[in-house]
């Protein structure tokens, strides 16, 4: 019985060693992985265009990404930090095959796009979430591996599967407070219902209608002068009743005289403002 009793308290104690002895060794790739991510290379678009083949040759550190949460929000290519030191904002970063040239570009139109947005309108809302030029960074195995691992959302394979990925600054907001808007009216129609009578009865109707008319505007002049963004096309609107431009990367695809894809998106933005008149004609009734 007393050899029994020392023989599982022996247990026990190795056991509990080894125990200890993985919380160490975690804790360790836990720190190891965030220190190389925080000291890893990026490099600006503008950089990457001349210089495609050297990512090294600037150098800065990414303390600011918050990677404490276990799970991080994704989209199908795109994962979200939260800033360590400004709560207004944030940072997206694009995996899967961003190394190469014409997803870079793309990202890079996006970001294009959006400073005209700025110059076409000359709003201080801005009408989109962008904040300065988007960089690139380079992600080592492990890495990757970890950020793997914390993939939360719709989208749960790999995202970040290569060498380097896309990183674009932006503002942080409240998209629970807003509406998205999508081009097939039978689509959004219940939830503008809802949101809309929500939003004239927390606010102005007049003024909301107002606001409604220039986003039908903004919206008008955007797919029209700027076709391309409709391939991959994604608005939100605020209880204000204004527009904000998302994922403006797809505008980096052109059409490259492509006849059909051009009758498609013709097709599309025409179904675009057929679906915002009626939203705005719906709030001309309620107001």
């Amino acid at each position: 019985m007393f050899m029994l009793r020392s023989t599982c308290l022996y247990f026990l104690l190795i056991l509990s060693i080894f125990s200890n002895f993985l919380l160490i060794v975690d804790k360790h790739i836990n720190i190891k992985w965030k220190e190389d991510f925080t000291t890893t290379t990026t490099v600006t678009m503008e950089e990457v265009k001349h210089n495609n083949n050297n990512l090294s040759h600037s150098s800065i550190i990414l303390d600011d990404f918050d990677l404490s949460a276990e799970k991080l929000p994704c989209g199908f290519k795109k994962c979200f930090f939260l800033s360590k030191t400004n709560q207004d904002i944030g940072y997206l970063m694009k995996g899967r095959k961003v190394f190469d040239k014409n997803n870079i570009s793309s990202v890079h139109k996006g970001y294009e796009l959006s400073q005209w947005i700025d110059r076409h309108f000359n709003d201080d809302l801005h009408h989109h979430f962008y904040i300065d030029k988007p960089f690139m960074v380079n992600l080592n195995e492990t890495i990757r591996e970890e950020l793997n691992k914390r993939i939360k959302g719709r989208n749960q394979t790999k995202i970040f599967t290569t060498p380097s990925a896309a990183v674009q600054k932006v503002k942080k907001t409240k998209i629970n407070e807003m509406i998205m808007f999508q081009c097939s009216f039978k689509t959004v129609k219940k939830r503008w219902a809802i949101f809309m009578k929500k939003a004239i009865q927390k606010k102005d109707g007049a003024k909301y209608l107002k606001n409604m008319e220039k986003s039908y505007n903004i919206l008008e002049e955007t797919i029209t002068l700027k076709p391309t963004i409709l391939n991959d096309f994604q608005a939100y609107f605020d209880r204000e009743g204004n527009i904000y431009f998302t994922d403006l990367d797809g505008s980096g695809i052109q059409f490259g005289g492509n006849v059909g894809q051009e009758k498609r998106t013709n097709t599309k933005r025409m179904e675009c403002l057929k679906t915002m008149e009626q939203i705005v004609n719906n709030i001309r009734k309620m107001v």
